[in-house]
């Protein structure tokens, strides 16, 4: 499972510093409530409840992370820097123009599928401490994943 903080430039060329996900959220309990959903080119939807919702603070955006305890199979989606409560529409990578961190899905099989572009729906309240929402992405081979979401940080 790889998901990477990466800064970026309005012209979307990255610079270069990776982060695996379990680096990123390093100390943090998962303490968040709530669920993901992802269905992986229209089949079977699958339900994660091992949650997180973290904002990290000083407008560099946040991470929404759901996985089943014990296992790599992972979901992971960021949201921008400088979001604020309220209802927002934001594409992946072109709305990501600070520190993010890629998304991606890690299934059960140990495969981990990088997105290459996507969209995040979402509705932020109680100072970014709730998410509800969708998201969609597709991978460079054309996978397309696409689920729903509402957390509440721990």
């Amino acid at each position: 499972m790889s998901f990477t903080l990466m800064p970026s430039k309005p012209n979307n060329q990255n610079m270069g510093l990776k982060m695996d996900i379990r680096e990123a959220t390093k100390g943090l309990e998962r303490m968040g409530s709530g669920f993901i959903t992802v269905k992986r080119d229209g089949g079977e939807e699958h339900r994660f409840t091992a949650v997180d919702l973290h904002d990290f603070g000083n407008d560099q955006g946040g991470v929404m992370v759901g996985s089943d305890d014990g296992t790599y199979h992972t979901i992971g989606f960021g949201y921008p820097a400088h979001s604020k409560d309220g209802s927002h529409k934001a594409y992946y990578k072109k709305d990501f123009f600070d520190s993010y961190m890629t998304w991606s899905y890690s299934d059960k099989d140990g495969g981990t599928h990088v997105a290459d572009e996507g969209e995040l729906n979402v509705t932020f309240s109680n100072h970014l401490n709730s998410a509800k929402g969708s998201y969609s992405f597709e991978t460079k081979e054309g996978t397309k994943f696409e689920g729903t979401f509402d957390l509440k940080a721990g």
